[in-house]
């Protein structure tokens, strides 16, 4: 909380706002992004968090989404015209990629044809201190309805969502210190809603996830790396590798391990973060 105090010296107001900063640990927790939604209810206890400057209407978990029951959404249908509103990642390590991908779906309405929301995907380097825009979408991109409506949109079904890849987050960009950033302009349309968002190494987007609990490990099979997204926890990990015998053969505080080096074939992962201990099976090709 910050506390912001003014007075003139015989009488003095006070305002209190909430969640004004913002406190990131000192070495990222992630070097990717999945996220749907399904396994959080506020969006501020997930890997990300918002900025919502005037305090209204801001971006919200919906019982919404993608051939899904969860999304993030503004219900911009009450929102004031040219207000702004922030869904922010913590810190992504993006220093181990050789190939990065950005996509997710999206759904929109308009109100009226002259209707002036965008959206727009920004980037920064340097946690947060500075960004850069690597997309931008108008309403008339943006209107997945291919309509007008004056009533507040829910998406009725996956027809009325549209998905876009984003291809302009070059190497450059791939530090250690890595956020991205959706903001949303108001502009006088209908509701918006965003699912499904993958930040990802376009090479492993075909191979399988393995789900268990809201923990997902990717990908599986692998030739290199694999990666272990806790998906609502932000603390201290241990990575133990084993093969097949019960032979330990590594040990490691990252959720992303190499196994370049190891012979083809199957291998446990017993992931230990908190009070909880988790085992997976990995095939290494």
């Amino acid at each position: 909380k910050v506390k912001l105090t003014a007075g003139n010296g015989i009488t003095s107001d006070s305002l209190m706002i909430d969640s004004l900063i913002e406190v990131f640990p000192s070495i990222a927790q992630k070097t990717f992004i999945i996220e749907d939604w399904e396994w959080t209810s506020d969006i501020n206890d997930s890997y990300w968090f918002t900025n919502n400057p005037d305090g209204q209407v801001g971006w919200e978990i919906a019982n919404i989404g993608f051939s899904s029951t969860r999304s993030v959404s503004i219900g911009n249908i009450n929102n004031f015209q040219q207000q702004i509103d922030e869904l922010i990642t913590r810190p992504i390590d993006l220093t181990g990629v050789s190939d990065l991908e950005l996509s997710f779906k999206y759904a929109f309405a308009i109100r009226q044809s002259n209707n002036s929301d965008k959206l727009k995907v920004l980037v920064s380097t340097d946690c947060g201190n500075s960004w850069v825009i690597r997309k931008i979408l108008y309403s008339s991109q943006l209107n997945t309805l291919n309509d007008t409506t004056s009533t507040s949109f829910i998406p009725s079904s996956d027809l009325e969502w549209d998905s876009i890849t984003v291809t302009t987050i070059t190497s450059g960009y791939w530090t250690a210190d890595f956020m991205l950033k959706f903001q949303f302009e108001s502009g006088g349309g209908n509701n918006i809603y965003i699912d499904k968002i993958n930040l990802i190494d376009p090479a492993t987007a075909g191979t399988e996830l393995l789900y268990q609990n809201t923990i997902i490990v990717y990908p599986n099979p692998t030739k290199d790396i694999v990666i272990f997204d806790l998906k609502d926890y932000n603390g201290n990990v241990e990575v133990e590798v084993y093969d097949l015998s019960g032979r330990l053969l590594k040990t490691s505080n990252s959720t992303s391990i190499s196994i370049k080096d190891y012979a083809k074939g199957v291998y446990v992962f017993k992931l230990t973060y908190g009070y909880n201990v988790e085992e997976f099976r990995v095939l290494k090709q």
